[in-house]
């Protein structure tokens, strides 16, 4: 792929299939077709694809439940471990839990009109981390050890 090519296709979210010497075939970019919005790039939205299939694979056993206050504090309790691992893990912009992620099972969110609906609803806030989409480095020559070296002569 020309530089050319890439400058115009790169700008409307397509991201160039490269192949260079001693390379792989791959993507040059991490960007979806989304360009506003939540998880605009790849990586971001594979791994929240994940952690939304975790989370309802892990909580399904407990949809037949009753709607309580009690059953609110379990799937709290249970998302809430599975996201500080991932907090541990390094998966969020920040491992610090509160600033990595937020969770609200409340009863604020679950008032009895959405339990007539047979619902328990709930909100997962995400600060992903952005992709390092470029590379860019700067090299100049160092002369420190030479310089150190005619210092101790």
């Amino acid at each position: 792929l020309d530089p050319g090519t890439r400058d115009v296709i790169f700008p409307l979210r397509i991201n160039p299939i490269l192949v260079g010497p001693g390379q792989p075939v791959h993507a040059d970019g991490a960007r979806t077709l989304l360009a506003t919005g939540n998880f605009p790039s790849i990586g971001e939205r594979r791994g929240v694809s994940d952690i939304e299939a975790v989370i309802r694979v892990g909580t399904d056993v407990y949809r037949h439940r009753n709607h309580t206050g009690d059953l609110r504090a379990l799937l709290r309790r249970i998302i809430n471990s599975f996201l500080r691992a991932r907090t541990e893990d390094g998966a969020f912009a920040s491992r610090i839990p509160a600033e990595a992620y937020s969770l609200d099972i409340s009863a604020g969110l679950n008032p009895a009109s959405v339990q007539r609906l047979n619902q328990l609803r709930g909100v997962i806030g995400l600060a992903t981390a952005a992709p390092a989409e470029f590379f860019w480095f700067e090299f100049a020559r160092d002369d420190r050890a030479l310089e150190e070296e005619i210092e101790s002569s």
